[in-house]
């Protein structure tokens, strides 16, 4: 590992990891792309890399714009401009608390950790096998509180859910990297959710750290709602705890399959991008499918993998109108229960989310 000007250069098998220190976003290249990087920006730093065919000139102007583009030859650090599909709220480093908490859940991140969210799943379907009326019971209560008290306790629960969930992310990263950075909430389509930034996973060692990184918080949903079927027949049947306990398993249910979706920057996203190693593919994909519209620009495209890319592209489009949609619905039935006039400030919210993040896909496609 070297530090050349901002930039962290880490050696990964016969490609190099390159950390933007300023930003903490990380770049895969090739031997050669590095090597250009680091005459760029120091001359005097040579790279062990095998000898091979030099860049040629159409290369080296083109590599020169993308390490502009993503601000890796130092003076004015791009900053990434938010948008309504994906606003920073706030974020921080963790506190002691959550320091503890980390360091604790990454000693779960082994075969032993493995083996009790096995056994918690077996012992959960256990229950609903032999209390089925409890749970049945659970659901009719459920479907009969859905109010404004019912989605603010809903609400309490996604974060504490969030909350586990980020750390399991961040537990992972720490075991494989041993470090990890940021916890915070922003607006994702309209939608609060937590988040925590594990992009030092890309230090990981071996791909099956980095994909494992990925899953630990759906891992950590599918334990937490284990735990709560398990203790939901011990509660008294028909009582206000029962129902927490059917609420929660349903919101980590419902988490662990939303965010395995590889459409959106959720869990499976990032496991998809550790598989197939492309950089920015979600930013790519976009790009390519609305240059679609722009025939000239998607013909002159690189073709290496551009019709999977175009075709995953237009599933991410497809999903982040769903996604609006969603909190369309969401914030109307919200509005419908506290202030009916808001209404109509759904659907504009709504629509400027889609316009906003069309219209950044759409610029990407221009330059």
């Amino acid at each position: 590992m070297m530090v050349v000007a901002d930039l962290e250069i880490i050696r990964s098998g016969e490609s190099y990891l390159v950390k933007q220190l300023t930003t903490g976003r990380y770049v895969r290249l090739g031997g050669r792309e590095a090597q250009y990087l680091c005459t760029l920006v120091s001359p005097e730093t040579t790279l062990p890399i095998p000898a091979g065919k030099p860049l040629d000139e159409e290369s080296k102007i083109a590599l020169q714009n993308a390490f502009e583009e993503l601000g890796l030859l130092g003076g004015k650090t791009p900053t990434r401009r938010q948008h309504l599909a994906e606003l920073t709220l706030f974020s921080c480093r963790e506190g002691k608390l959550y320091r503890t908490l980390v360091r604790l859940l990454s000693h779960a991140i082994s075969l032993p950790g493995a083996v009790v969210l096995a056994l918690s799943m077996v012992g959960a379907l256990a229950a609903v096998n032999r209390s089925t009326a409890a749970y049945v019971a659970a659901a009719a209560s459920f479907e009969s509180h859905l109010h404004l008290s019912a989605l603010l306790v809903f609400y309490g629960m996604f974060l504490v859910g969030g909350f586990f969930h980020e750390a399991a992310h961040l537990a992972a990263c720490r075991r494989y990297t041993g470090c990890y950075g940021k916890f915070g909430m922003k607006l994702y389509f309209g939608l609060p959710a937590l988040f925590a930034d594990v992009n030092d996973m890309h230090r990981a060692e071996k791909k099956s750290q980095t994909v494992v990184t990925a899953l630990a918080g759906v891992l950590m949903n599918l334990f937490l709602a284990a735990l709560s079927l398990l203790v939901l027949p011990l509660l008294p049947q028909g009582g206000s705890g029962a129902l927490l306990a059917f609420e929660f398993a349903v919101f980590n249910l419902l988490a662990f399959v939303l965010n395995l979706i590889p459409f959106a920057k959720y869990d499976g996203y990032w496991v998809l991008r550790s598989l197939v190693g492309i950089n920015g593919l979600y930013d790519r994909s976009l790009t390519l499918a609305l240059q679609l519209l722009r025939p000239a620009r998607w013909k002159a495209a690189p073709q290496k993998g551009k019709l999977a890319m175009t075709l995953y592209g237009l599933g991410c489009y497809g999903f982040s109108l769903w996604l609006w949609f969603v909190f369309l619905r969401s914030a109307n039935a919200f509005f419908s229960l506290t202030v009916p006039e808001l209404r109509p400030l759904a659907v504009v919210l709504a629509a400027a989310g889609c316009v906003s993040f069309t219209a950044k896909y759409w610029k990407r496609g221009s330059l």
